[in-house]
Parts: structure tokens; sequence; C-alpha cells
């Protein structure tokens, strides 16, 4: 998340029809990556959504790498 222009950059899970917001970041984080985890509830029919909202002009940057699952918590 670079730029002066930044937005923002969430996490959603839950079922199909009722998200929630897990994790959310906005503004710019400078030019080094950042490593983020977060909890996601275990549920049926589980979706997540990351989500990036872009900023007021064209001067930023999101970019996600190494996204991953694993069992169990943070």
């Amino acid at each position: 998340m670079y730029g002066r222009h930044m937005g923002t950059l969430q996490v959603n899970a839950g079922s199909s029809g009722s998200l929630s917001t897990l994790w959310y970041t906005s503004g710019n984080k400078g030019i080094n990556w950042i490593t983020q985890r977060v909890t996601i509830p275990s549920t049926a029919n589980l979706v997540v959504d990351i989500k990036g909202i872009r900023g007021w002009g064209y001067r930023g940057d999101i970019a996600l790498d190494n996204v991953t699952m694993t069992p169990g918590s943070c």
C-alpha cells in the first residue's frame, strides 16, 4: 500500500449473504512489504472477500503476495 492517494484494504468473511469485516487498514504504508495475519472463523459455506478500495486519486498501489490459509488461529 504505497502512494499519497492510497485507499483501503479489508478482509471480510462469513456466509454469502452476511459478510463481516475482520480486518482493515488504509493510507500509505511505505515501500516495504508488510506481513499481516487474520484469523477467519470456521463455518460451513465460508466466503472470504479481500477487497481493495481505491483512494481519491491515481497515486496509490495495493499489492498482495503469498496469500495462504492454514488451520488454527493466528
